[in-house]
């Protein structure tokens, strides 16, 4: 992950829309700073093709493909956001 420090969060700790997760930056042979995540839920998603979900080995955790989040969940929370604090769209 190209994080710098300070990271304001721990693995597993709940965020919310808007929050400041911490600094980005530029590690070994990266040619600009830029993030790395991944979005997981806890038990199935629901209403998320299964194509998109992969099972975490052994656990009750599910990956959601980038490809889903970004063109699916991440439009719905802008909107959301923006609809909150008044911005235009």
């Amino acid at each position: 992950m190209h994080m710098v420090a300070p990271v304001n969060f721990k693995p597993g700790q709940p965020i919310a829309i808007g929050e400041k997760l911490g600094e980005i930056g530029t590690t070994g042979e990266s040619t600009g700073p830029h993030p790395h995540w991944q979005a997981y839920t806890i038990g199935p998603p629901k209403g998320i093709p299964r194509r998109y979900v992969q099972q975490v080995q052994n656990t009750n955790t599910y990956f959601i493909h980038p490809e889903y989040f970004l063109s699916v969940i991440a439009p719905q929370l802008n909107t959301e956001t923006n609809q909150r604090s008044g911005a235009q769209q």
